[in-house]
């Protein structure tokens, strides 16, 4: 987990009436990059970049945090119907390896 991280429930004006997570992370400094579908950016300035990763099981996507293979946070966010599951186990072992 992120020790200082702090968690709200933001409601959008949305005339869809669809809801789905969003993740905002408000780091002055980290300079962000996509590579291969996947979000790499150095978080804490220790010279090894972080990477967020997202899959789905079968009824929600799953949210990652990595630093090298440490996983360092974890969220999921159910929904209302079935998906077709592409998380690969290494996942939910802690560790992240690809």
């Amino acid at each position: 987990m992120i020790d200082d991280a702090s968690y709200y429930h933001i409601q959008l004006a949305d005339t869809t009436g669809e809801s789905a997570p969003t993740v905002v992370l408000a780091t002055p400094n980290a300079v962000l990059f996509v590579r291969d579908s996947v979000v790499l950016g150095d978080l804490d300035g220790d010279s090894v970049p972080e990477r967020f990763e997202e899959c789905t099981s079968s009824e929600g996507v799953h949210y990652f945090l990595f630093t090298g293979d440490v996983q360092r946070w974890h969220a999921y966010y159910y929904v209302p119907y079935d998906l077709e599951s592409n998380c690969r186990d290494s996942l939910f072992t802690g560790e992240g390896g690809s």
